[in-house]
């Protein structure tokens, strides 16, 4: 495998040509995409720069641009032919291992072009295992979990992708739509349980309204049968008075 950040100790910071030291620096500090866009405006200056053109080589090839990166270094070697660490780079391309690794990689890309989000992500944590330093199998795993609507680990994985290119202009756009996706799903949740506070309260209040109802027809009942009753009762007293008055009349009349 071919590792960037063993690769960078070939490359010498001393150059005539002035964006290559800047170039540089971005690639060390995590910052490849920027570095490959101001690389490009480097050969406009110097067109025959092998150190530029192997430098991008490698930048595509952490990006899995393979086919970028096998024409920078074959433009490389078109310049000069003799101690260029293209040849080393073309080479490791030509290994059985390398072959059966970049078909292997686009067999997950396959998948993701037809959905099959799940049989790709497979291919990529494998990927992750052995070469950690290739950035664009972060990408993809995101990918596959925005398709699976599994928006906070899509958003975990387009992090992890940023660590390793800061101003990835897609990793920044794929990110802005995963965090709208988060914050529509937010909204949506507060609207719900708002919606369910709402049915509750009003569900309670029905039912606050309908015992109420039902506890002011039952206690009225009650009021009227204690009426009646207390009306008996104060009958029954009279009644039991005058019979009471009768009795010791008769008592006194003896």
């Amino acid at each position: 495998m071919i590792y960037l950040q063993d690769e960078l100790k070939f490359y010498k910071e001393k150059s005539v040509n002035r964006y290559y030291k800047d170039g540089l620096n971005l690639v060390k500090n995590n910052n490849i995409s920027k570095a490959l866009s101001l690389m490009e405006k480097s050969l406009e200056d110097i067109s025959d720069d092998t150190q530029v053109l192997n430098l991008m080589g490698l930048c595509e090839y952490v990006l899995c641009n393979f086919e970028r990166a096998i024409l920078n270094w074959n433009k490389s070697l078109m310049f000069n032919n003799d101690d260029n660490r293209a040849r080393y780079y073309l080479d490791a391309l030509k290994d059985e291992e390398h072959k059966n690794f970049i078909e292997y990689y686009g067999l997950a890309v396959d998948y993701i072009d037809s959905l099959r989000y799940r049989e790709a992500m497979e291919i990529l944590f494998e990927v992750n295992k052995t070469n950690r330093e290739l950035i664009e199998p972060y990408a993809l795993i995101a990918r596959s979990y925005y398709g699976l609507k599994e928006y906070e680990l899509a958003k975990e994985y387009l992090e992890q992708a940023l660590i390793k290119d800061r101003e990835n202009p897609r990793y920044l756009q794929d990110l802005n739509k995963v965090n709208n996706k988060l914050t529509f799903n937010i909204k949506n949740k507060n609207i719900n349980y708002k919606m369910v506070f709402s049915l509750i309260t009003l569900l309670i209040l029905v039912l606050s309204l309908s015992f109420h109802r039902k506890y002011k027809k039952d206690i009225q009942a009650l009021s009227a049968e204690i009426d009646k009753n207390k009306s008996e009762y104060t009958k029954l007293q009279e009644e039991f008075k005058k019979e009471k008055e009768k009795v010791e009349k008769n008592e006194v009349a003896e």
